[in-house]
């Protein structure tokens, strides 16, 4: 079952956040910690989303 288009979008919004405090925490190259945050916000809403489902 396909994941609902609006989920990815607050998923990936989320890691947009999570990046931005990695990077003002960490330092270092925001676009990384920014791409690092959306994958993992995406991936981790999926897995959730899936848990949820079974």
């Amino acid at each position: 079952m396909a994941n609902n288009p609006a989920l990815v979008v607050v998923w990936a919004v989320l890691g947009l956040l999570i990046g931005g405090a990695m990077y003002f925490v960490l330092g270092g190259n925001p676009y990384i910690h920014m791409m690092i945050g959306v994958a993992g916000g995406i991936v981790g809403g999926s897995y959730a989303a899936k848990r949820r489902r079974s």
